[in-house]
């Protein structure tokens, strides 16, 4: 009997670690970065290198449909307005 008990205790971490859990986070904001959502379906975070900005990943995201892809832009490249200026 112990040995089944230990088993259903198994089983039941075991299935909450697998099941999905889904977070909603507050609204962000924030002056450093700009994030633009675009499509449905499962995430997918694209970060352009410094000198790029989000239009980089314009076709991939055209030909890869069935994903929300979330477009960053980091403040002060790829032409997007610095909004302070650094002190180092």
């Amino acid at each position: 009997m112990h040995r089944r008990s230990l088993l259903a205790v198994l089983l039941t971490l075991v299935c909450s670690i697998l099941t999905p859990v889904t977070v909603f986070a507050e609204n962000f904001i924030s002056d450093r970065i700009t994030v633009r959502s675009v499509g449905t379906g499962s995430d997918v975070i694209l970060i352009p290198g410094l000198s790029s900005s989000p239009r980089v990943w314009a076709e991939m995201v055209k030909a890869l449909p069935g994903h929300r892809y979330h477009l960053i832009q980091i403040s002060g490249f790829a032409g997007q307005v610095r909004p302070y200026q650094a002190m180092w």
